[in-house]
């Protein structure tokens, strides 16, 4: 096995950012990761309070590199490949791929394995596979077990040389004695699926749990995986919880995003709010977009961590710029929500629904229907409402239900809005499940049915749809194909009324000033009458008028 002392190194990078104000600096000293770095914990920390803080100064990673070059400069191997690795990655500098393989070169005719190996990938990256073989070999004869797993690669994919499953199977036994833990994770895959070898599900088990304790943490998050969602192992989410805390805590990021998900509470774990925030921080802070757009909702909702909406919207940015399509969603479902800069919060939309998001066509059709953001456009709300909807969501399927009954964009027709609102219901959505009910109320685009109706709206009122319960509570008040009772009515429009349903609202006033299915009480009338009108619902404002003139009549 082949060990390495970059403690040098370490300490020049240390030297030049150990006091920067900059987050950058210790993002990429994270991500550099020299051999045995000894202020990893410090430079997370450093990162987590300037982030917290908002702090942003000048970076300090360039003069790094210029020490690191300086000792290149006079012939140190392990500088030489570390300028490659710094060029190679960008770290504090442009990114060169010409001047990084320079680097290397430098370092190779040195004899160093690490940069034997970075040429080879970047050979085998552009097809030279005959150069990154040799490489390979070379650095596989100084016992680099990197270099000999990368050969197995090359044959499990047929790149370069014939495919062997049986050639790759072997480099990947020789790298693991090497030292090479990633070799045990691909022992263990093949032994578990039976590719090349005779299945032995246990066996690959005990491999890739082998290949996690030596420290390879793709292994971890591959274990935690198996464990959560049960992939070929019981579920068991105390065991998923020790393989990513073990990953975790080796500094890797989908790790840690697993981890701090995990004690969200959500799946059935005992919530620790404190540890959600500690470990989706840390992977957050590095860049991690999953765990940014996570962070970003766990600040939205208050999740176990006092409500803020400005880190909300800080995170959920940060993911969106990264590429993350649904945190563009949520980002901008947050800005009009919040307000904020509407044409830029459909932009947002817009991207996601692009990239194929279809919470974000819906929500985008509807921004066009509304003119919320963009100029209306009927058929423009249409056409990203009908792609939400072509790929089965729920609300997307509600949404182009509601597009064809109320005829937006495209002819009116009930028994096509049936069809949709039937599709959304029968995937549980409760907006679906309300619509269709009505639909068999009215006799819309379907027979007239009680009994349908009531089902149907039953179920969404049961998973809290205020229209559902604000229409039973009609049906039940006027005696639509079921006894009459008005104080069951009341119960129901109660329910309607206390989530903000206007209709609901005004009929539930209307029943205290009357005195009908409860008692008679003028000051819950006008209090329930204010908040529908508030909503501008006109019989409300009509109401309150009349009743305002009486009293002024009998003053």
């Amino acid at each position: 096995m082949t060990t390495y002392d970059d403690s040098r190194i370490d300490t020049q990078i240390w030297t030049a950012i150990g006091t920067s104000e900059c987050p950058e600096d210790f993002r990429t000293y994270l991500r550099h990761r020299p051999i045995g770095a000894t202020h990893l914990d410090e430079a997370l920390d450093r990162l987590i309070a300037l982030e917290d803080s908002g702090t942003s100064g000048e970076s300090h990673y360039a003069e790094a590199v210029a020490a690191i070059r300086e000792l290149a400069d006079t012939g140190d191997a392990g500088a030489q490949f570390h300028m490659g690795k710094v060029l190679d990655n960008g770290f504090g500098v442009t990114a060169s791929r010409e001047e990084a393989d320079g680097w290397y070169q430098a370092a190779v005719l040195q004899g160093e394995p690490r940069a034997m190996v970075n040429l080879a990938n970047a050979h085998a990256s552009a097809d030279r596979y005959d150069e990154a073989l040799k490489l390979y070999g070379m650095a596989a004869a100084k016992g680099a077990g990197r270099a000999t797993y990368s050969i197995g690669r090359l044959y499990f994919d047929g790149r370069g040389v014939e495919k062997s499953i049986a050639r790759a199977l072997q480099c990947f036994s020789d790298a693991w004695e090497a030292g090479e833990p990633t070799a045990g994770l691909w022992i263990g895959h093949l032994l578990r699926v039976g590719n090349g070898v005779r299945q032995d599900q246990p066996l690959g088990l005990d491999w890739i749990e082998k290949a996690a304790r030596a420290g390879c943490t793709d292994a971890c998050a591959r274990l935690g995986n198996d464990y959560e969602y049960a992939r070929g192992v019981a579920k068991d989410l105390s065991a998923a919880m020790e393989w990513y805390r073990l990953g975790a805590e080796q500094g890797d990021v989908d790790c840690q995003k697993c981890l701090g998900s995990l004690y969200l509470g959500f799946d059935g774990m005992a919530k620790d709010g404190a540890q959600a925030m500690t470990w989706l921080k840390r992977a957050a802070v590095q860049n991690h977009a999953v765990a940014q757009r996570i962070l970003g909702l766990t600040y939205l909702h208050g999740l176990d961590v006092v409500r803020n909406a400005t880190f909300g919207q800080k995170w959920l940015k940060r993911a969106a710029e990264l590429g993350d399509t649904y945190a563009c969603y949520l980002l901008g479902k947050e800005m009009l929500r919040a307000g904020e800069d509407r044409e830029g919060a459909v932009r947002w939309i817009e991207k996601a629904a692009h990239a194929g998001d279809a919470a974000a066509q819906g929500a985008l059709g509807l921004c066009y229907r509304k003119g919320d953001g963009v100029a209306v456009d009927y058929h423009a709300a249409f056409k990203w409402i009908q792609l939400g909807a072509l790929q089965g969501d729920p609300h997307g399927l509600y949404l182009l239900g509601w597009t064809y009954y109320a005829g937006v964009g495209v002819d009116a027709d009930y028994v096509k809005a049936v069809k949709y609102f039937r599709q959304s219901a029968e995937k549980g959505h409760a907006g679906g499940q309300a619509r269709l009910g009505r639909c068999y109320i009215f006799g819309e685009g379907v027979d007239r049915d009680i009994a349908e109706a009531a089902l149907w709206l039953s179920r969404a009122a049961d998973q809290g749809d205020a229209e559902a319960s604000c229409t039973i509570g009609l049906m039940l008040l006027i005696g639509d194909g079921v006894e009459r009772n008005p104080g069951e009515a009341s119960r129901w429009f109660l329910d309607a009324a206390e989530k903000g349903d206007a209709r609901a609202q005004y009929e539930l006033g209307n029943l205290y000033a009357e005195g009908l299915g409860l008692a008679k009480n003028e000051e819950q009338a006008r209090v329930w009458m204010e908040k529908a009108a508030a909503q501008d619902y006109a019989d409300a404002k009509e109401w309150l008028n009349g009743h305002s003139q009486r009293e002024l009549s009998l003053a």
